[in-house]
Order: structure tokens, then sequence, then C-alpha cells
């Protein structure tokens, strides 16, 4: 029971760290404009944002790739 507590108390410690850096709200950002305009914003230096920018790219050749078939 005790090393349920101590994960659940890491997964909350996590949880705050996720919101405190704006880890997924930059990721979608960097989806979003590689999605919706294709130009990633030289402003952006946070690494999440650059991983959802890629995302965002690989995603987009993908569905063009689809509607090309």
């Amino acid at each position: 029971m005790k090393l349920n507590m101590m994960y659940c108390n890491d997964l909350i410690e996590l949880d705050k760290q996720i919101e405190k850096h704006k880890v997924i709200k930059t990721f979608q950002d960097g989806v979003a404009d590689a999605l919706i305009s294709g130009v990633r914003d030289e402003e952006q230096t946070h690494h999440y944002y650059s991983r959802g920018y890629d995302f965002g790219i690989t995603l987009y050749v993908e569905l063009n790739n689809k509607r090309g078939e």
C-alpha cells in the first residue's frame, strides 16, 4: 500500500510540473502552427513546441499523402 501512495504522489508532482511548465499547451501550439499556418513561430524556443511542430508537420504530410492516394 505504501508503494501505491508513493506512486500517487509522484503522479501528482508530475502533473504539477507539466502544468507549471505548460508542456501540453506548448506542444499543442506547435501542432496547431504546423497544421494551420505551416509556419514555425521563431519566438517559441520551448523544446515541446518544437516537438509539437514536428509532429504537426508529420501529420500534415501523412494527411496529404492519404488524399493523394
